[in-house]
């Protein structure tokens, strides 16, 4: 990577790497023209002028404007904030748990929040807002069940954090299972559908859910990023720099516990994304702890699923989630095999 340059605003002076400068203007780009494809795209067909024009402060028509802003404006922004809070929140894990699969999708900890989600959804109603608090009471307790079983002497074991969560999550898929079982059955087939991941159908308060995890939770992981890749050294080596470790990576677990619950909440449970944005972000940009730039390539990620899904044949019986799952399975096959070729295991 080459040399960062120093930006100075009045007390305040940063790095800024040229790299990551221009990778994340290329996100920033593809991510601009998969809004405007999803904004576009549909039965009733708008064309870029339209949306454009509209985003220019141009008038449209009755029912375009409602397709635009009621329909596809809320799924855009739904997929941009699960994507965005899911690539941080991955980024997190995997730097707190020191292993490139560690994700929340692995670790269980959106198999808590889901099966938070699933209870409101089978046995109370299907209010976004209690999905979401019910998904956010998951993710916590799931969070504390496995902090308490993952940490030692004060201290939290993060190769004991990987085997309590992948257990934790199990036992927390089948109880899922068990709730759908002894749900009402309609009330079971509309939480089945939801686990499948999907964002046909999001609505504002879906797109409020999620954006309240993203613009709270990334501008504080932001600001943990640098005690965080620290820890990354080793606890002996960050604590003799001055870095509280035990705070800085509770904080930063639970803050994105708070991100991966309203993510899950407001589209169901999305695999692959958690797992797959922070190493393709570390990948193009050099860096250990790439936070925004995997937030970035999630909400990418995310998009682009959403539009496989939505252009492939029997496409209304294919949802985000389950692309991003096909495409999770390849890419932990593709990573295991890497791995064992450099012989880590």
């Amino acid at each position: 990577m080459t040399a960062p340059f120093l930006l100075r605003a009045g007390s305040f002076s940063f790095f800024v790497y040229q790299r990551v400068l221009l990778v994340q203007c290329l996100l920033f780009f593809l991510l601009a023209a998969l809004c405007l494809h999803g904004l576009m795209s549909g039965s009733n067909l708008l064309t870029w002028q339209d949306v454009t024009g509209w985003m220019a402060g141009n008038g449209l028509a009755p029912l375009p404007a409602k397709i635009l802003i009621d329909i596809r404006l809320p799924v855009v922004l739904t997929a941009l904030g699960v994507g965005g809070c899911l690539g941080a929140a991955g980024a997190v894990f995997q730097s707190v748990s020191r292993n490139s699969l560690g994700s929340p999708d692995i670790l269980g900890f959106t198999s808590g929040a889901a099966t938070g989600a699933v209870y409101h959804l089978v046995f109370i109603s299907q209010s976004p807002a209690g999905v979401a608090g019910f998904a956010f009471l998951g993710g916590c307790f799931t969070a504390l069940v496995i902090y308490l079983f993952a940490i030692k002497g004060q201290v939290l074991q993060t190769g004991r954090l990987v085997l309590v969560g992948i257990g934790t999550g199990a036992t927390l898929t089948a109880f899922t299972g068990l709730l759908l079982v002894k749900g009402d059955i309609d009330n079971a087939m509309l939480a089945n559908l939801w686990l499948l991941g999907s964002l046909d159908g999001r609505q504002w308060g879906h797109v409020f859910t999620v954006m309240a995890g993203l613009f709270t939770g990334l501008p504080v992981l932001m600001l943990l990023a640098k005690s965080l890749r620290l820890t990354e050294m080793g606890d002996a080596v960050a604590f003799g720099l001055g870095v509280n470790v035990q705070l800085s990576r509770h904080a930063g677990l639970a803050i994105s516990v708070l991100m991966v619950s309203l993510a899950t909440a407001a589209a169901g449970p999305m695999a692959f994304i958690a797992l797959g944005a922070p190493h393709i972000a570390r990948a193009l940009t050099g860096l250990s702890l790439p936070l925004f730039t995997s937030s970035l390539c999630g909400a990418v990620l995310l998009l682009t699923a959403n539009r496989v899904s939505a252009v492939l044949p029997l496409a209304s019986q294919l949802p985000a989630g389950r692309v991003t799952a096909i495409l999770g399975g390849v890419y932990l096959i593709v990573l295991l095999l890497r791995q064992h070729k450099k012989g880590a295991f």
